[in-house]
């Protein structure tokens, strides 16, 4: 079962002001603010929806790393079957 956070498009506008997300059926008081992203700008939003898409996209490097290293480990291992 998914969740729906919100469809809202936030602005500098935004900023500062009180809202409601709606999480899996949880009310959460939030606050929309604005998040520097390194070397990305910056996002604008609920201060808990910012830190999932920060979080998502700064771990995209080590996920990669991570991933380059999984597949040398399997070709290894292949090529030691073979």
């Amino acid at each position: 079962m998914g969740h729906r956070m919100s469809d809202k498009t936030y602005t500098a506008d935004d900023l500062g002001k009180e809202v409601t997300l709606n999480i899996d059926g949880v009310a959460l008081q939030d606050v929309v603010v604005e998040v520097a992203l390194p070397g990305r700008g910056s996002i604008i939003g609920p201060t808990f929806v910012c830190a999932h898409i920060f979080a998502r996209l700064t771990m995209m490097a080590s996920m990669m790393q991570a991933s380059e290293h999984a597949n040398k480990e399997r070709d290894d291992w292949s090529d030691e079957m073979a």
